[in-house]
């Protein structure tokens, strides 16, 4: 098996957690609220929440994995959400939960960029757009099978159980991650010459059929 494709894999695998992860609220929002005495007015807050930590660390992901390298912000992406996945079944108050929640959101915000970037210096030009078309898959397969797979944890053990279990899986995309993935295909463990020379020589084409058309990008010029 290619280096590469066990990158994708890994990907798949944490991007298919970390949907499972976003979408466990929505199963688990019920009996959650009763738990806690949140009301329906409320529970809006609750699912609020994730998504303004997710939305406001969007754009810092990506300039740190741009500084800092984007295996390192994976890394940190799961340990950082998975914690907080797993924190969420402690939450015994409105404010802890909507505190647990936000912060959630930034590790999951800081995710994205990371992934993507990662893609581009492991896969070639042909290559590429299966490669992110497969990744994005988990977005559908994600919510699909959430309420298979908590469903029966939900009815049996209750809604903490839920998340602690997936704070569980979390921590087992980290180890793969760390095993499998790096930052580009120059930097991976297992690259055979013949792929690494594949990935040359597409970069070497993509460069001279990109040369004299290139043209220095600022976020602030993207403003404009």
């Amino acid at each position: 098996m290619k280096a590469s494709l066990k990158v994708g894999l890994a990907l798949i695998f944490c991007y298919l957690v970390a949907w499972l992860d976003r979408m466990a609220i929505n199963m688990t929002i019920l009996s959650m609220g009763e738990d806690l005495h949140i009301g329906p007015d409320r529970i809006g807050w609750v699912l609020s929440a994730f998504f303004l930590g997710y939305a406001l660390f969007q754009i810092p992901g990506g300039a740190l994995a741009d500084r800092i390298g984007p295996r390192r912000v994976i890394l940190i992406a799961l340990a950082w959400w998975s914690v907080f996945t797993a924190l969420t079944g402690v939450a015994g108050s409105l404010a802890s939960m909507l505190a647990i929640r936000f912060l959630f959101g930034i590790g999951e915000g800081i995710f994205p960029a990371s992934v993507w970037k990662v893609l581009g210096n492991w896969f070639t030009r042909k290559n590429r757009a299966t490669a992110n078309a497969l990744v994005l898959s988990a977005i559908a397969l994600g919510p699909a099978l959430t309420p298979l797979l908590l469903a029966p944890m939900l009815a049996r053990w209750g809604w903490r159980a839920c998340f602690w279990a997936l704070g569980t899986c979390g921590l087992v995309c980290l180890v793969v991650v760390y095993r499998f993935v790096a930052n580009s295909i120059h930097e991976g463990r297992d690259v055979k010459p013949e792929e690494l020379s594949e990935y040359e020589a597409d970069t070497r084409s993509e460069a001279a059929n990109a040369e004299g058309n290139l043209e220095k990008s600022t976020f602030g010029g993207l403003l404009r």
